[in-house]
């Protein structure tokens, strides 16, 4: 009995040590999203947080065991915060490009979405939008992001074009409502739900083509971590193909997106 015993005892023991030892090496990832900039990201009605980056955060998280949680962060402070590791990931629709790609790993990527100009479809009438076609215009961006840097190379040497730039998308498309600018570029998918879902009454409309100039939408969407993550990147782009290969990612892009999105 007592060999029993303590063979019983020393199983628990043994067990416990198991699992203590399972969950010192769980994985926790903070991730970082400015929830303002649906379908991505969104703060619901409720004060969560939700949208399709935070329901592929979710299924990625539990693909790959780690324990996940999602702090808000303003999209101009994502990157001076994930370098001051105030958190691990910066999950807010980035698009992957060289010049960032210098400073930050990115994951592979889980979403490619085209860009296009938004106005009044009778002011714009053209299949293409050129810096000709904006004279004389006032154009809104988000500062910072990859549209912004693409416009202003296209306006560099135009005349009598105003470049205005928000910090936050819901203020451009606000400005955008009221006439205080007179188009405003940005991805499709944020431009639908944000916007033309409740303003195409007003005769607003996507101008121009749609494009996948890769000096806009780079290589697509990717999570960004710090150059040393190594190994951070590797289980994120581990669970993106997981959630690839289940069919986990198309379900959620036809849940949040019109349009294919996969790249």
């Amino acid at each position: 009995m007592q060999n029993r015993g303590g063979y019983r005892l020393g199983s628990l023991v043994l067990v416990a040590g198991v699992l203590a030892a399972s969950s010192a090496q769980a994985l926790t990832i903070r991730f970082a999203t400015e929830a303002a900039y649906p379908p991505y990201n969104t703060t619901l009605p409720n004060g969560k947080i939700g949208g399709f980056e935070p329901e592929l955060i979710d299924a990625i998280c539990k693909k790959i065991q780690a324990n996940c949680t999602i702090i808000k962060n303003d999209w101009d402070s994502a990157f001076t915060n994930l370098d001051a590791k105030k958190y691990d990931v910066v999950a807010d629709s980035v698009t992957i490009n060289a010049e960032r790609k210098q400073k930050w790993l990115f994951s592979t990527p889980y979403a490619k979405v085209p860009v296009s100009f938004v106005g009044k479809a009778k002011r714009f009438p053209y299949s293409y939008i050129s810096a000709m076609e904006l004279a004389g215009r006032k154009v809104g961006v988000q500062g910072g992001s990859s549209y912004d840097t693409y416009l202003q190379k296209m306006l560099k040497n135009a005349a009598n074009v105003s470049r205005i730039t928000y910090e936050k998308t819901d203020d451009m498309y606000k400005a955008l409502a009221k006439g205080e600018i007179d188009v405003a570029l940005d991805d499709m998918a944020t431009t639908q739900e944000s916007f033309l879902k409740d303003h195409r009454k007003d005769g607003f409309e996507f101008v121009g083509s749609p494009s996948r100039d890769k000096n806009m939408v780079g290589e697509g969407v990717g999570f960004v971590v710090r150059l040393s993550d190594k190994a951070l990147k590797a289980q994120l782009d581990k669970g993106i193909e997981m959630v690839r290969q289940d069919g986990t990612l198309t379900t959620l892009a036809q849940k949040y997106f019109m349009f294919g999105i996969e790249p």
